[in-house]
């Protein structure tokens, strides 16, 4: 009847044991699940967040290309506009150099004019001096047709005297003739001296002529080569200030060559930085997975853990695996009882389970802590008609029986254990003469030998008694010490990972700051690189612009060059023709002397004849004039 009651006991508590372990392995299925669906949406949430990535990767790809080729366009546009300003500024060159040979052309059609001007002042004065002279003549001819007329009239007046005279004309024929010969010769030689007068005169003019033309020629070509001084005057500034802005276009084209090797120097850093902040971001986003999947691998670890210690303590709450009348003592006479057996003795979980063989039902001894608490919960099991194994603790310790010499291998139990101070005495009592042997054939010796009176223990699980009962078996792992052996390691193996999580939590909010600084690193390094691109690419358009300015310069340069080459002769030619214009000015002038002096003895000269031939005409007149009056 009393094992029946054990087995009703034992089948109760393997009924309760059963149902708290199909509760725990229905919190494990939900956790699994719950586990299985938290892994499930955090891989589709990284799978999202993947294409989310890859979608706006692709989209700031495409932006980056249309970017790209716009930049081309305004690159392509720029340049075309460049070039359009170089044929403007080419066309422009032409138009100044067509301006200023309009202004040459001008210089010496004005210099044609002022010529023509002399010229024709000469040509003025000379008309003037026409005029005066025909006026002169005129009023000679007026005053010789007067004359004619009053000689009408006094030839009307004598002609009658003709007659009368003629006998004293033939008579002074004679010497008339001689008189007549001397003015015909007068006569010829006045006329000669007029021919050589009016051809004296006609040479001066010619010569004045020549002359005004020369000193014409001669201003004009002092204008021209003033105005090629003034040119080449000009031209000096402009060769200066073109000099000066090709040294600083080339001073600026040399700073922004130099200035551009730094910035792709910079580049090729902020490259190689950006290079290496992407290794850094994906080094760091592997082990950002790797602690990941660790964190997640040590939580379940910790949840399984968690779960199992959970379900011990209920089960120690419960005081599973006692008897259902020591689990009534214990809840109801508490005060009377210090505790079970199994609960004051603590060992390893390798010593554990043989010390609940060596006790068997022993585990679940209650002790009191004197016999009058005995006495009472003795009196209240009969009451309650429990049956309880009962032993006084707090008692002089036993003495243990040590162990015979020479056995190597063998170790006390008691040695193994370690036992609360209320509970020692019964322990001791109940272990005193209990020996750990290494295998079952060594135990079963020594009982038979010098160990016949000890309760012997293999370390494979057999129990051999003094009395020869054998006990064969390892008992349950749910025992009451081996329990509370499993629970101080599932404590002390969830601290470990209650501290390996909080480790790779840290590790991991260390890796997010690190990750989070590797970005601000690659975007500053990103940000650096676009800066220094476009830097290069605002001195690569400065140079191209530097180079066309600097080719236009030369350019310039070349045709002022040409300019003033070309002035420099001319003012060359020029200068060899303003002495020559001098040199025939000279001349012309000493001609003009030479001949106003030849002009001056020519009119003496005919001055002399013609008053030869007035006083050979006034002697040839004067017997005529004398015979008319007489």
């Amino acid at each position: 009847a009393v094992n029946l009651l054990r087995v009703r006991e034992q089948l109760e508590g393997t009924e309760r044991l059963l149902r708290l372990v199909r509760g725990q392995a229905k919190k494990a299925r939900t956790f699994r699940e719950l586990d299985t669906r938290y892994r499930e949406l955090r891989h589709d949430l990284v799978f999202d967040q993947f294409d989310e990535l890859r979608e706006r990767l692709i989209g700031l790809t495409s932006r980056l290309t249309d970017l790209a080729t716009q930049r081309v366009d305004l690159q392509e546009l720029v340049a075309s506009l460049e070039d359009a300003q170089q044929e403007a500024n080419i066309h422009r060159d032409e138009v100044r150099e067509a301006r200023r040979d309009l202004e040459r052309r001008e210089s010496q059609h004005q210099s044609d004019a002022d010529r023509a001007k002399q010229q024709l002042d000469f040509a003025t004065r000379q008309r003037d001096e026409a005029a005066e002279q025909i006026q002169a003549d005129r009023e000679t001819l007026t005053s010789i047709e007067r004359r004619s007329a009053e000689l009408g009239d006094d030839l009307l007046r004598f002609t009658t005297e003709v007659e009368r005279i003629g006998a004293q004309l033939t008579e002074a024929e004679s010497s008339i003739g001689n008189l007549t010969e001397t003015v015909s010769t007068s006569s010829r030689e006045v006329e000669t001296v007029s021919l050589k007068l009016r051809e004296a005169r006609r040479n001066r003019d010619e010569v004045a002529e020549r002359h005004a033309a020369a000193k014409s020629d001669h201003s004009a070509t002092t204008e021209r080569v003033r105005s090629i001084e003034e040119q080449l005057e000009r031209i000096e500034p402009r060769v200066s200030e073109v000099a000066d802005a090709w040294n600083k276009s080339h001073a600026r084209q040399q700073s922004h060559q130099d200035s551009l090797a730094r910035i792709r120097e910079a580049v090729e850093v902020a490259e190689g930085d950006l290079r290496r902040h992407d290794d850094d971001a994906t080094d760091l986003g592997q082990r950002h997975d790797t602690i990941a999947d660790a964190l997640a691998d040590v939580r379940h670890e910790r949840a399984g853990a968690g779960s199992r210690l959970h379900l011990l303590v209920e089960m120690e709450q419960a005081h599973e695996g006692l008897a259902d009348d020591v689990k009534q003592a214990l809840a109801e006479s508490g005060e009377h009882i210090l505790g079970v057996l199994g609960e004051a003795i603590h060992t390893s979980r390798q010593w554990a389970t043989l010390t609940e063989a060596v006790l068997g039902r022993d585990v679940e001894l209650v002790i009191t802590p004197d016999e009058a608490a005995a006495t009472r919960l003795a009196d209240w099991s009969r009451g309650q008609g429990l049956g309880l194994v009962i032993a006084i603790g707090g008692q002089t310790p036993a003495s243990r029986t040590a162990l015979p010499p020479g056995l190597d291998g063998v170790q006390h139990l008691l040695d193994l254990v370690d036992i609360r101070d209320d509970a020692r005495s019964v322990a001791v009592r109940l272990l005193g003469q209990t020996a750990v042997v290494p295998t079952f054939e060594q135990a079963t010796h020594l009982s038979k030998a010098s160990m016949r009176d000890w309760r012997l223990v293999a370390e494979t699980g057999e129990v051999i008694e003094p009395d020869g009962r054998i006990r064969i078996g390892r008992p349950a792992a749910a025992g009451l010490i081996s329990r509370r052996m499993e629970m101080e390691d599932l404590e002390a193996l969830v601290c470990e990972h209650d501290i390996r999580i909080a480790g790779l939590e840290r590790d991991l909010a260390s890796l997010r700051d690190a990750s989070s600084a590797a970005d601000e690193r690659r975007r500053e390094a990103a940000d650096a690189l676009q800066q220094a691109s476009n830097q290069v690419v605002d001195l690569e358009y400065g140079l191209q612009g530097i180079s066309n300015e600097l080719t236009r310069l030369q350019h310039q340069r070349s045709e002022i060059e040409d300019e003033r080459r070309d002035l420099q002769v001319r003012q060359a030619t020029l200068a060899g023709q303003l002495a020559t214009l001098a040199a025939e000015a000279d001349h012309q002038t000493e001609a003009l002397a030479s001949l106003e002096s030849g002009i001056e003895s020519l009119e003496i000269h005919a001055e002399h004849a013609r008053e030869t031939q007035n006083a050979a005409q006034e002697s040839a007149a004067r017997p005529d004039i004398g015979g008319a009056c007489r």
